[in-house]
């Protein structure tokens, strides 16, 4: 799974660097952040001096997905079997011709 920028941001709210990756895992659990990001800090084995050092760790994993609808998701469907509106002739006019 990729995590996005700013949920990075978002779980590492309150970080005080430099920071080891376990204390960088056990910040973002705090800050409700999912598993798998949590995993993937604490997967970090150094000390972390700076934001900039905690995104080039995670590189790899950055990029995920963004919240809300896709474009790839929505279905398209087709008018099969004509148009979906409906001519009413005013019969006024069509008479006095």
């Amino acid at each position: 799974m990729g995590f996005q920028v700013n949920e990075v941001q978002r779980s590492l709210k309150g970080v005080d660097y430099p920071m080891s990756g376990k204390d960088l895992a056990e910040l973002a659990k705090r800050n409700g952040a999912e598993q798998e990001l949590v995993d993937a800090l604490a997967g970090i084995s150094r000390e972390v001096p700076s934001p900039m050092v905690v995104m080039e760790e995670l590189k790899d994993s950055l990029g995920g997905r963004t919240p809300g609808p896709h474009k790839s998701e929505e279905h398209s469907y087709k008018d099969v079997e004509g148009p979906a509106f409906q001519v009413n002739e005013d019969r006024s006019t069509s008479r006095a011709r």
